[in-house]
Parts: structure tokens; C-alpha cells; sequence
């Protein structure tokens, strides 16, 4: 008779799966949209002149010159002594002077607290009409907002999200970036914990199920894939049912099948008494648990990895890419993680070039190794 019971479901955390969904939802714009609105901007054309001819919500044009204007002001400062200029209070073309601007710029009124959206971006529209940014400042600007949308998962990722766990803030976790890399990453690490502890957790009333039965009831296969799920909690201990267990499948006899019973019933009674065997959420997971799960997984977290940084961050120094080190670098470990270390420095290769597709072959690369 086959002893079976329903894998054990543990509660939803909400941060995980806001960062689900957004890890899904996130889009990247291109260089040539954001050349169309900045050239557009300098123009002075309508919101919904641009909005339509590039095929977007008027929302998504506000927002892409909230953001880079934002940006844009960051990296190069406020402008000095600006002259005034003109923002157009109504669609009649009503204009009122407005302090702060480059002079000779006039801003449409749906930029501006006049527009029926009443979303004031004037401020960004006039940053990004000032200093007009080029394709590569453009690009700059992408990379940062969109980054990666491929993410690796490595075992520092499972590292930090268990210990974030641990430190109680795992329901803010989806405070942290916004990029879709980390909440894909995250996610990912997230469902690696969740879903090797829930299945323990099955393994482990899937066990003493077995405890209930005779020998001759047991499904062997079943208790086999039980203690594979339990293993990582504590590999030395489960090993000695295992070896009990492969005894007791190769002789058949009396002896093996009461020793099996007698080491599960022990086991049990072990589990019983110690919470070490019985975590219920991941901030309960031992730190000694982690690591064996990590090697299970293939994601054991290399001791030079500091080093493998360091020799990344000096040669992309070399290159002249000092100033998007912190954006460039955890794409070079995710490449180095997925084992394709040649793409991204190709990749690099052709953004200095001038190629606004560089993140292709990259991206090509991650996601092969993802779907692996």
C-alpha cells in the first residue's frame, strides 16, 4: 500500500509576490523611443502629438521624462543662473512666465500643473531640453532604470534572502530596487527556500506515516523520495536511514526491515524533540542548513568571489567605465555564475563601440543558461 500525503503549502509572503508580478511586468523602452521624445521635448510638441506617433500612453511619455530629467539633474547638477522661460498655461496657447528654465523653451501644458493630467514634470522636461542628452547618455540612463532583465541566481542571493529573513524584514523586501533583475533573482531564491523547506516538511509526515505501518505496507519508493526531501536539514543523521533503507530494498529479510522501523521511529522521536529539525518558516532555517542546501542545489557560494570583483572592477577601469562600475559589475557576476563570462566582455566590447543593441548577446547568453 502506497503511503502518500499532499505536499505542505507554507503562507504566502506579499513582498514575494508583488516582486513576482512585477519581475513579469517590467518592460524595457529603447534608445531610439527616448531620442523621439527628447527631440520632440526640444521641439515643443504636444504630449499627445508624441504620445500617439510613438504608439504610448500618455502616462508612459510622462514618465519617461520624469525619470530622465530626474536623472539627468543627479549627474549633472542644477543649471547655474538660469534664464526664464515660457510653459503654455492652456491648449489656446496662454503663456505665463515660469522661473528656472533655459530661456526661448516653451512646455506644452500637459507637462506641467496646467495639464488635465496635473502631473507637474516641467522641471524634468526643461533638465532634459537644457543639456540634451545623446544616444549614449540615453543609453547610460536605460541600463540604469531597465536593468538586466535577466537575472542568475547565485548563492549569495539565497544567502542574503534568508537573512533577510531572518532580521524580520522580508515583508519589505520588495523596497529594496525596483529593478527586474533583483525581483527576478529574488523570487527565485525566495522559491528555492520555500519550496525545499515545504517539501521537507512533507517528507518529514511522509516518514512518520511510515511509522504507522508494517514493513510489508511500505512504500519504499516513497519513503526513498521522503528522506531526500529531509536530507538537507541534517545530512549525517538521515544518511544512516538511507543506508538502513538500501539494506533493508537489497536483502528483504526480517532483520533489515526491523532496523529500518526501529532508526524511523528513532528519528521521529529526535524530530519531536528538537526544533532544529522542525523549521516551519525560512528565518528558522540553521545557517548550516542553508549551506548543504546550496550544495544540493549547485549554488554553493565560491570563496573568490571577492577576488573574481575585484579583477572585473579593475578591468572595466581599464575600459574607461569607471562612472557604471555599480550598474555593469553584478551583470559581470551574474555572466560569471551562468558561465558566460565571454558574452558580457563581448557585450562590453560593443557598447564601447557605440552599439545601442550591446545587451543582446548578453541577455542571449542569460537566458539560455536560465531555461537550462
Amino acid at each position: 500500500m502506497a503511503v502518500t500525503s499532499p505536499r505542505v503549502v507554507l503562507p504566502r509572503i506579499p513582498a514575494i509576490e508583488r516582486m513576482r508580478e512585477r519581475s513579469a511586468a517590467m518592460t524595457k523602452v529603447t534608445v531610439a523611443t527616448v531620442r523621439s521624445v527628447v527631440d520632440d521635448l526640444t521641439a515643443s510638441t504636444p504630449l499627445s502629438t508624441t504620445a500617439s506617433r510613438l504608439g504610448m500612453e500618455e502616462s508612459e511619455v510622462l514618465d519617461i521624462v520624469a525619470d530622465l530629467g530626474t536623472w539627468l539633474t543627479h549627474v549633472h547638477g542644477k543649471a547655474s543662473d538660469p534664464a526664464p522661460a515660457v510653459v503654455a498655461k492652456d491648449k489656446t496657447g496662454q503663456l505665463s512666465l515660469f522661473d528656472e528654465v533655459p530661456a526661448g523653451v516653451v512646455v506644452p501644458a500637459a507637462y506641467s500643473k496646467w495639464g488635465e493630467k496635473r502631473r507637474d514634470v516641467s522641471k524634468a522636461f526643461l533638465a532634459i531640453v537644457r543639456r540634451q542628452p545623446d544616444d549614449s547618455e540615453i543609453q547610460r540612463w536605460i541600463d540604469r532604470k531597465y536593468p538586466n532583465a535577466v537575472g542568475v541566481l547565485s548563492g549569495r542571493d539565497v544567502f542574503t534572502v534568508w537573512r533577510i529573513a531572518q532580521l524580520g524584514r522580508l515583508g519589505e523586501i520588495d523596497l529594496v530596487s525596483s529593478a527586474p533583475a533583483f525581483a527576478q533573482v529574488t523570487v527565485a531564491a525566495y522559491d528555492l527556500l520555500d519550496v525545499s523547506l515545504s517539501d521537507a516538511i512533507t517528507g518529514m509526515v511522509q516518514m512518520f506515516k511510515m511509522t504507522k505501518v508494517d514493513f510489508a505496507e511500505m512504500d519504499l519508493d516513497v519513503l526513498e523520495n521522503a528522506i531526500t526531501k529531509v536530507a538537507w536539514l541534517g545530512e549525517s543523521r538521515v544518511r544512516k536511514i538511507s543506508k538502513l533503507l538500501a539494506a533493508a530494498k537489497e536483502s528483504g529479510d526480517v532483520w533489515a526491515a526491523d532496523s529500518l522501523q526501529r532508526d524511523i521511529k528513532a528519528f521521529m522521536q529526535e524530530v519531536k524533540a528538537n526544533p532544529f529539525w522542525r523549521p516551519s518558516k525560512v528565518s528558522m532555517i540553521g545557517e548550516g542548513q542553508i549551506l548543504r542546501l546550496l550544495d544540493r542545489a549547485g549554488l554553493g557560494i565560491p570563496e573568490d568571489a571577492r577576488k573574481t570583483e575585484s579583477e572585473i572592477r579593475r578591468k572595466l577601469v581599464d575600459m574607461g567605465l569607471r562612472k557604471d562600475i555599480d550598474r555593469l559589475l553584478p551583470d559581470a557576476m551574474r555572466a560569471v555564475a551562468a558561465k558566460a563570462e565571454d558574452a558580457f566582455w563581448s557585450s562590453i566590447q560593443s557598447r564601447l563601440l557605440g552599439d545601442p543593441d550591446w545587451r543582446v548577446e548578453l541577455e542571449e547568453a542569460l537566458a539560455e543558461h536560465a531555461s537550462a
